[in-house]
């Protein structure tokens, strides 16, 4: 199997300064074009969560408004839209916004890692969601975020965890491998019991 170069998976894409006036449906429309499922930004603010519904985005700033900002152009450093068939990553530059689609198939050549999330309560959590939202904190430290809720049925001892695809790449002149880029996947349970392999994750995503 020949592995395809890394330009060949990724696609440009620049989106309106303004979003047209609206971010949420501009990236909405992307979403739903390209079969994505989730969304994560970053912004100066804090973190914002979703997931696409049929008529939009159902958004952890609107369902916990105390923890977790308005999703704004104006405040947004960088946002990702993702799913098994890809990744859309934009991000805030001095010049304007710039961003690129990831996308690959089963041939392509990548690692797969789980990566687990802030939260160690996700039993109680699922009582109290919101439209498939959690709201999750981080022990003693008080750290709050509202991630999706995946579809499956979670273990008794769950955390949730963000999948990621980690793309490997070959040296032209002596073939030796190197991680070229990475992308997120999906939300999944993660059985503390049961699964190893999941990574400690300093972040919220």
């Amino acid at each position: 199997m020949k592995t395809r170069q890394l330009q060949e998976m990724i696609e440009a894409v620049a989106p309106p300064v303004d979003f047209n006036g609206d971010l949420s449906a501009w990236l909405f429309r992307f979403a739903r074009q390209h079969a994505l499922d989730w969304l994560l930004a970053h912004a100066d603010d804090g973190v914002v969560w979703g997931r696409r519904m049929f008529d939009g985005w159902a958004l952890s700033s609107s369902y916990f408004p105390d923890d977790s900002p308005p999703l704004r152009a104006e405040t947004l450093q960088q946002v990702r839209l993702f799913g098994i068939p890809g990744e859309l990553h934009l991000w805030s530059t001095d010049n304007g916004w710039r961003g690129r689609l990831l996308t690959d198939t089963d041939e392509d050549d990548f690692i797969a890692h789980s990566y687990l999330l802030w939260g160690t309560d996700v039993s109680d959590a699922m009582t109290k969601a919101q439209r498939g939202l959690l709201l999750l904190s981080e022990g003693a430290e008080g750290l709050r975020h509202a991630p999706p809720l995946p579809a499956q049925t979670p273990p008794a001892k769950a955390r949730l965890a963000v999948q990621v695809r980690h793309y490997v790449q070959y040296d032209t002149e002596d073939g030796a491998a190197y991680l070229a880029a990475s992308r997120l996947v999906s939300l999944a349970f993660y059985d503390r019991e049961q699964s190893p392999g999941a990574k400690e994750n300093d972040d919220a995503a």
